[in-house]
């Protein structure tokens, strides 16, 4: 069993033991949140940078000193369509060029939030394939996994997703308390119960990019159908009504930067000449045929995961490192298996 050195407080310590490999392959983990992560509390800090947020999860949740060692050392793909059963499906790459491990977090009630399933992307804090379940590493950060998802949704099935962009770093200074970007998909998951109520969220924030020359844009989803992005640029927040995304700006659909806009025109190509209507199994052909292999272009971001969110009926299919065959399914209806 892998060593909980940060950890002093013995509840913690149970929910980090309940880290699981799905596989058994060490590319996705599991671990089912059931005590307080104090989001409200977080929510108060101005986290502007990871080292911020790092040094705030210590304070709030009594961590031992954490080791210089341990500091933390993306394309993408996201669409929206709905099945014959009216079902609606949210399709989503995660392409990202570091090294990493998966880390699929169910979190419990808190006090006056909604309950959740969410995906991290432990290579942030140095965690590669296989590293969590293999006996040599401390797996105390993975107490930090409520703040460090880059999509998930919620029991009112809300779904956001957070995609690269390029050239704009956001730097919002208006007086708001600041946030990150995964701070602010942790904020949307607990209290967001459909799209308006996530644009609301993300305009009560200050936003800040943690990466000099990249930002970022988010793409919302619910049940009903609703389908949004909410980007920034110029440090101005906008909010473009789009089913469909990738890495260049929305708000600016003919600027000089257009990465990723072959994988939009393939996404956009399908939706519109099936109407939006796609069912699962065709969801995950889109996802794989816009998906980036590994080992390709240098400098090109490797699909790490895919993923089909049902907001309908609230389960997630999960596909790890291409190996379309092998799906996790997840239901939010049910216990993580």
């Amino acid at each position: 069993m892998n060593s909980l050195l940060l950890i002093k407080n013995e509840a913690q310590k149970q929910i980090l033991k309940t880290v699981e490999d799905v596989f058994g392959d060490g590319t996705l983990y599991s671990l089912n949140y059931t005590c307080d992560y104090r989001l409200d509390d977080m929510l108060k800090f101005d986290i502007a940078d990871p080292i911020a947020l790092i040094g705030a999860v210590t304070k709030l949740m009594d961590l031992n000193p954490i080791p210089q060692s341990l500091m933390p050392g993306l394309g993408c793909s996201a669409f929206l369509a709905h099945d014959s059963n009216g079902h609606i499906l949210l399709g989503r790459n995660y392409d990202i060029k570091h090294e990493m491990t998966a880390l699929l977090m169910r979190s419990a009630a808190q006090k006056d939030s909604i309950p959740s399933l969410s995906m991290a992307d432990m290579g942030w804090f140095g965690y590669q394939k296989g590293d969590l379940n293999d006996g040599k590493h401390d797996n105390s950060l993975c107490i930090a996994a409520p703040y460090l998802p880059v999509e998930g949704m919620n029991e009112k099935g809300l779904a956001i997703c957070v995609l690269q962009l390029m050239g704009c770093t956001t730097h919002q200074d208006t007086g708001k308390k600041k946030s990150i970007t995964t701070l602010a998909i942790r904020d949307v998951l607990d209290k967001a119960g459909n799209v308006e109520e996530a644009i609301e969220i993300f305009r009560s924030r200050d936003m800040v990019s943690t990466r000099e020359g990249f930002d970022y844009h988010f793409f919302l989803a619910d049940p009903s159908g609703r389908s949004a992005v909410v980007e920034y640029k110029d440090d101005e927040m906008h909010v473009i009504d789009a089913d469909r995304v990738t890495n260049f700006f929305l708000c600016d659909p003919n600027g000089i930067l257009q990465v990723g806009r072959e994988r939009y025109d393939a996404i956009d190509g399908i939706l519109r000449y099936r109407e939006g209507r796609l069912e699962k199994e065709e969801v995950l052909e889109v996802l794989k045929l816009v998906s980036q292999p590994s080992g390709g272009t240098k400098g090109r971001s490797n699909t790490r995961w895919s993923a089909i969110y049902d907001l309908t009926d609230l389960s997630i299919d999960i596909y790890v490192d291409h190996q379309y065959q092998r799906p996790y399914h997840i239901s939010m209806k049910e216990d993580i298996e």
